[in-house]
Parts: structure tokens; C-alpha cells; sequence
């Protein structure tokens, strides 16, 4: 989870649950073969200097680019109710994801994307498919080193002065997808790490606010990456994500995100209403 950015991991509307969101923001790759910009004093950069010197914060384009993809595990506290879950995160190039989070409660809730078809399958709630605009934030979240494609990610992106968060002083960026509501970035002025995101979730709920709070970054085979998120949902849930293990460039299986046989099946009978309902309207 590079920045606190790792695509799936708190709020798991988005990667199974209600708590496992996609910890990666997006940044990108326009401004990445340009010198790094300087500034002195007080001087107000531009939102290219400050994306540039987070990308280069995280490590650099290079040693990103060397990564295609990443296992991490992880502890997750939610509260309330007070639970704790271990989850376990696969991720690849280009946009392709799969997450297990396991529950003495609940058992076994699983998410995940074959790069096309966005899914999830809870126990209690059974398996679903993502259509819409549910679907293309889903796709979006899970795009791989999406640090290094944030304008092609976003529509505008857009430093919105600065402002104290965590007790550090950070730029503020807004950044505001093609369909959806903006998301609010807090890079630390001193470290140029993201150490901040706010967003709008839209889901079953309705429009819920989400504030994630990002810290512990240690370098991992070249990039910085967040051991600790604190996700807070509307004032009303927590969940605190440690991370135990990261992996990079692991061979993993071929099927690895290939759709269970429940979201292939729950696809079938959803194609066969469709055509059902065709019929009648004909």
C-alpha cells in the first residue's frame, strides 16, 4: 500500500465488508519525467511540484515501475462492534485484486476483480456484482500503481492551499474524478507523504464521508509504504488497519483472480433475467 494509498484495504464497501476501502489514492505519471520542482521559502508550488515530490517521496517512478504486484497481511480492528479480523490483500498489474478477510464472527468475506467484473461475498449478505458507478470506482481503486497515474485517473486535480492535519502542516489538493464526488488530499509538507484522504463513498447507505489517516511508513524493496491506516466512517465506525507482511513480485497462481464459481453463477442467472425481461417487453 504505497502512501496509504493501497488500493482495498479499510472500508470495506469497496473491498468486501464496510470497512476495507482502497488505501490508494491515486498520483501519476505527467509530471514524472520532469525534474523534481524546488521551492524556497513560503513560496505556494503548483500541484505538479507537490505531486512530483510525493511520487518521489514514495521512492521514485523507477523503483514503483519495478513492482507489478504485492501480497500484504495485515490485523484489522473494527469498533464498534469491537472485532478483530485478518485480512490478506493480492494485488497485480493492471487493475486486478483479490482480499480475504477472516472472521472467528463472521468467517470468511472475500472481494475482488478480474480487471472487468468487480465483486463481493459476505456471509451474512451474500455474493454480489457491481454495476454502474459502483463498478467504475471499484475498477478505479484497484488500478495497480495508481500513484503514478493520477491524471489519468482524475479529471482535475487541484492544489487548494494548505492546512494543518495530525498537527503538521500539509498541502491541501482536491481531486475530482470523471463521475463521483472529489476526494480531499493532505500531503505533510515537511516528508511530501500523503498523511490524509477524505472521501464520499456512495453505496447502499447513501453518501457516507470517509476519513482515512495514514502513518508508520517504512520502505519496502525500494518504496515507502504505510504499515498503519485509521479509517473513520461518517463518526459512526473505525477500523484500524496494521500491517504484518509485504511482498513484491511474488509468483502467484494463475487463477489467483479468477471469479469464484458463486459470482460466476450469480453472472449467469443476471444475464438470463436480463434476457427473461427483454422478451416480455418485446
Amino acid at each position: 500500500m504505497t502512501s496509504g494509498n493501497r488500493k482495498s484495504f479499510v472500508a470495506m464497501g469497496q473491498t468486501g465488508c464496510a470497512y476495507v476501502a482502497v488505501l490508494i489514492m491515486a498520483f501519476g505519471a505527467v509530471v514524472l519525467t520532469r525534474p523534481v520542482p524546488a521551492w524556497a521559502g513560503d513560496e505556494e508550488p503548483t500541484v505538479e511540484a507537490v505531486m512530483a515530490k510525493y511520487i518521489e517521496a514514495l521512492g521514485g517512478k523507477a523503483a514503483l515501475e519495478k513492482i507489478h504486484n504485492r501480497v500484504t497481511k495485515a490485523d484489522m480492528e473494527v469498533s464498534p462492534p469491537g472485532m478483530t479480523m485478518k485480512v490478506t490483500a493480492w494485488e497485480a498489474a493492471p487493475n486486478l485484486s483479490y482480499v480475504l478477510v477472516e472472521s472467528e464472527s463472521m468467517g470468511r468475506i472475500e472481494e475482488g476483480t478480474d480487471g472487468k467484473v468487480s465483486w463481493s461475498n459476505h456471509p451474512m449478505m451474500g455474493a454480489k456484482v457491481r454495476e454502474g458507478a459502483e463498478l467504475d470506482r471499484a475498477l478505479k481503486d484497484a488500478t495497480f500503481n495508481s500513484d503514478l497515474k493520477w491524471r489519468e485517473l482524475y479529471k482535475t486535480v487541484e492544489l487548494a492551499g494548505t492546512e494543518e492535519m495530525e498537527g503538521k502542516p500539509c498541502y491541501k489538493i482536491v481531486a475530482t474524478p470523471e463521475d463521483g464526488q472529489p476526494e480531499t488530499w493532505y500531503v505533510d509538507k515537511e516528508s511530501s507523504l500523503k498523511i490524509k484522504v477524505q472521501r464520499i463513498m456512495e453505496g447502499p447507505m447513501g453518501q457516507v464521508p470517509i476519513t482515512t489517516t495514514i502513518g508508520d511508513f517504512k520502505k519496502v524493496d525500494g518504496v515507502m509504504i504505510a504499515y498503519k491506516t485509521v479509517q473513520e466512517v461518517a463518526s459512526m465506525q473505525k477500523a484500524v488497519v496494521t500491517l504484518t507482511s509485504v511482498e513484491h513480485n511474488v509468483d502467484l497462481p494463475k487463477d489467483r483472480f479468477a471469479l469464484p464459481e458463486e459470482i460466476r453463477s450469480l453472472i449467469e442467472l443476471q444475464k438470463e433475467s436480463a434476457a427473461e425481461e427483454a422478451k416480455e417487453t418485446e
